[in-house]
């Protein structure tokens, strides 16, 4: 006689095609769980930005205001001294020069002295602008250049000035050693300042300046 089956084996049993669709469900719950754990994450990170930025921002708004002054001063004096200072990037000073006689035999021996260094530089830049007269000679300070000094031992300081063109070639050649090097030519060049002209003489922005030199200064150039 055959056995009979049992109608509870056949409720508990499931088809094969359930498992599997059960199996795919499991693994679609594990990506989402693993894509919301990823926005938590990028959430936590846009908050952590989001308290720094307004950190950032709180520093910034307490900033003293005597500082802030103190910097836009200090900026809006640099970018009003720019022009002069790219004026004195273009200077050569030598210190020490005696004064002739005259003021006309001066300044003949000075631009005779300044064109015997510029041709032995050996720079065809720097010859075509003193060919061209974009170098300019003077003395320092010009009044007391014309009056002549009886009191004290003469001390005349030659700047050098080239306008024109923003590369000079001057400073260049004064950089390689190619122009009036002191160990050949006796005498000094050095850049010039307005805050260090004598005591009591006043120049506008545009005139050339020069350091002042002690006495001792003066006797080792004089020698």
């Amino acid at each position: 006689m055959a056995p009979k089956r049992s109608r509870c084996d056949e409720a508990d049993a499931s088809p094969t095609w359930v498992k599997d669709m059960l199996a795919k469900w499991e693994e679609y719950l594990e990506r989402f769980d693993r894509i919301f754990a990823l926005l938590m994450k990028m959430q936590e990170t846009q908050q952590y930005l989001c308290s720094t930025e307004k950190e950032l921002d709180a520093r910034v708004s307490n900033f003293d205001k005597t500082l802030n002054d103190a910097v836009y001063s200090a900026l809006a004096k640099f970018n009003s001294d720019s022009r002069i200072v790219k004026e004195k990037e273009c200077r050569i000073t030598w210190v020490g020069i005696e004064e002739k006689g005259t003021p006309q035999a001066t300044a003949a021996f000075d631009r005779e002295a300044i064109k015997e260094v510029i041709d032995a530089s050996g720079d065809d830049e720097l010859v075509a602008e003193w060919t061209n007269r974009r170098i300019d000679v003077r003395r320092f300070p010009e009044s007391l250049a014309k009056k002549g000094r009886t009191s004290e031992p003469p001390r005349r300081e030659t700047p050098l000035c080239c306008t024109g063109f923003a590369d000079t070639q001057i400073e260049k050649s004064a950089r390689t050693g190619k122009f009036c090097s002191p160990s050949r030519s006796g005498v000094s060049y050095s850049p010039s300042y307005d805050h260090l002209q004598p005591t009591g003489q006043s120049q506008d922005e545009s005139a050339p300046s020069a350091p002042r030199m002690d006495q001792g200064t003066r006797d080792r150039l004089h020698r």
